[in-house]
This record gives structure tokens, sequence and C-alpha cells, in this order.
């Protein structure tokens, strides 16, 4: 019976979710043409990293600022390598003090790490992640592999 009214409940949020979701992606874009998005960029390790610089260079500047870079702790080549690209920019990227930033999160499991330790460090990684969505209000999520690309 407990079961059974957990399901329910879990089939009632669903359900409540999609409608939102269908009502809130049904409406126009909150961002006029013209208007800049805060793009939060999520750097992996190794080729996704080379692979979001390739899209970030296509990108239009002055419509997606201020880039927010972020990358695992454990990570000391990603960030390194979008500041470089953003330094090449020069006289075509805005000239905004606060045009780019560049953080760092705590990663979910390591190489080699355990499983039944990596489930805490995942906890951790998950409210640290979500802390800096919330804090940033990003307009756009962009990210390869686990990381999916949003619009907000």
């Amino acid at each position: 019976m407990l079961l059974l009214s957990v399901g329910v409940a879990l089939l009632g949020l669903l359900m409540f979710r999609l409608l939102y979701v269908f009502y809130y992606t049904s409406k126009p874009l909150h961002h006029p043409l013209g208007q800049s998005l805060r793009t939060l960029i999520v750097l992996g390790s190794g080729g996704h990293t080379a692979e979001m610089l390739n899209i970030i260079n296509l990108l239009d500047k002055k419509r997606f600022f201020p880039r927010i870079y972020v990358a695992a702790l454990t990570d000391n080549m990603s960030l390194p390598r979008a500041a470089t690209m953003e330094e090449g920019f020069g006289s075509n990227s805005l000239l905004l003090t606060d045009a780019v930033q560049y953080l760092q999160i705590y990663r979910s499991r390591e190489v080699g790490q355990s499983y039944i330790t990596s489930i805490l460090t995942t906890i951790v990684a998950t409210f640290h992640s979500l802390w800096i969505v919330f804090r940033l209000r990003p307009d756009i999520v962009s990210g390869f592999g686990y990381a999916w690309n949003f619009y907000f």
C-alpha cells in the first residue's frame, strides 16, 4: 500500500513537471534578439574541453556575455585553456571587466574512486553545482557529456 502511494505521488509530480515545462516552453523568449545572454559553459576534461572551446569560438561574443566557464577542481588544464582563448579574442571581445568569469566545482567522482565513497561526493558535487546555477542565474547552460544545453 505504501509503495503504491509513493508511486502515485511520484507520477503526480512527474505530470506536474511535464505540464509546467510545456506551459513555459510555449511562451516567447524572455530576451529580445539584441540583448546579451549570460552563458554558463561547463568544461570537461580532455577532448571535451577542446570540443567546447571550438564551439565557443564560433559564438557571437557580443550576444553571449558574460561568459562563465566552469571546470572541476582537479582539472588543471581546462580553465587556463579557456582563459588563453578569451585573451585571444582581443578587440573582438567586449572590454568589460566582468564579461568572463572562471569557476571551479567539485567533481562527483575521481578516476579510481570507489563507488561507495562516490555516493557522498556525488551528493556534494550536485548541491555545489545547483548552488552555482541558482546563484549565477544563467540564461544558457552549455556543456558536453552529462551537462546538457539549456536555455532558461
